[in-house]
């Protein structure tokens, strides 16, 4: 199960770079969408925009490794220990719920008591994408209704409570589909085949990886000679397919521009699609990631410190609630500062405070919603009659 953490480790450091792409969003448009599309406010982030340090702020790519821990850990169950797929599909809903359903009614309230300060910063930072959230008027009724279904039921706009939240559609059907070709398929030997049909008609959407995670368990699990091969290669491959990930993973996400990308990023260019390509080069470096943790002792054993693993822990909580934070505490200690600092000064002194109370409101729903939240399920279960046969460990159940 230690590996198993690891991989929990890095859900937390993913989450922490959708925090990061989150920040930059708000205060440094330019490195988010290109010098061409949005003003700049530092000559830092071209350099960051065009170096693999862009890996560092890039949430979509952290996404993709989100799904692709999904994909592995939800199917780790079935080849492990056969789990009743009927069960674990209906307890997947249970398990995503409560977290969901506390931060929109935390955000309706935020809306309620006019504490959103997004609209004012957005306008200072010039960063319509912070400005847009939570301008229409809503009610508790509409609120609850995005918490119990319509987050779940379709992609959230800028509109939603809890716009971030546009992940959990993904999650759960993705989930949904990662159950359903098990329970189609099993442990079948064409089953490779079924994985690179899927594979190839959800290339350019983020259900591939979903499934890119399943077959990447499947390996694991029942060829485990292939990962023992890639463990004894030299420190010297490692470290070198360690800093191809983060080079594939520094492609900028949202740039549409060409001549906004650098010279390296212009070379990742594998295929016209910017959606495919982006999914290409994410898939290849999640992949690579998660391998060099499940076969290198050093690369497992960073993740393994326990500040990581930590961090894994508040993982979800952090995603979930990082969002309402930034546009009502952070919105308005950015605009304190900024009454009396230059811009970027103000962005310094906004940062630290800002990480300090999200990751405070992550562990305070990590211990008062998350966690009931897994009792919750499997008591569900258990309620409904639903066979649970997976004997998962604590490790397994915080990840899912």
């Amino acid at each position: 199960m230690q590996k198993i953490l690891a991989l929990e480790s890095l859900r937390g450091l993913a989450a922490l770079i959708v925090v990061f792409s989150h920040i930059v969003a708000a205060f440094y448009p330019a490195l988010a969408l290109g010098s061409s599309q949005a003003v700049s406010h530092s000559k830092f982030e071209s350099i960051i925009q065009t170096t693999p340090l862009g890996a560092l702020v890039n949430g979509h790519v952290a996404v993709i490794v989100f799904f692709i821990l999904s994909g592995f850990v939800l199917s780790y169950g079935y080849f492990t220990r056969s789990i009743d797929l009927v069960s674990a599909a209906v307890k997947r809903y249970f398990r995503l719920v409560p977290i969901v359903f506390a931060s929109i009614i935390l955000s309706y309230f935020l809306f309620r008591l006019h504490l959103y300060q997004n609209a004012t910063a957005g306008a200072v930072s010039e960063s319509g994408w912070l400005a847009q959230f939570w301008q229409q008027d809503t009610n508790i009724l509409n609120a609850m209704w995005q918490g119990l279904i319509g987050t779940f039921a379709q992609l959230p706009d800028p509109t939603s409570l809890n716009p971030v939240l546009w992940t959990i559609y993904y999650e759960l059907i993705g989930s949904l589909l990662v159950y359903a070709i098990l329970g189609f398929v099993g442990k079948d030997d064409r089953r490779w085949i079924i994985y690179a049909i899927f594979s190839f008609i959800f290339i350019g959407t983020f259900y591939v990886g979903f499934i890119v995670g399943m077959a990447l368990c499947d390996l694991f699990v029942h060829k485990p000679h292939i990962f023992q091969k890639v463990g004894r290669m030299p420190k010297g491959y490692k470290l070198g397919a360690l800093f191809a990930a983060i080079t594939l993973a520094s492609y900028p996400a949202y740039v549409s521009t060409f001549n906004d990308l650098g010279l390296l990023h212009k070379s990742l260019i594998v295929v016209p699609s910017m959606d495919i390509n982006r999914n290409i080069l994410y898939g290849l470096a999640g992949i690579i990631i998660v391998v060099l943790i499940l076969t290198s002792h050093k690369v497992k054993s960073v993740f393994e410190f326990k500040p990581f693993v930590v961090l894994g822990g508040l993982s979800y909580s952090l995603y979930a609630t990082h969002l309402l934070i930034l546009g009502s505490f952070g919105a308005a200690v950015f605009l304190a500062f900024k009454s009396f600092l230059p811009y970027n000064f103000a962005v310094l002194a906004t940062v630290p405070l800002f990480l300090v109370v999200a990751i405070l409101v992550a562990y305070l729903f990590k211990r008062y919603v998350d966690a009931p939240s897994i009792k919750l399920s499997s008591a569900l279960i258990k309620y409904f009659g639903l066979s649970n046969k997976s004997g998962r460990s604590d490790a397994v159940e915080k990840l899912l």
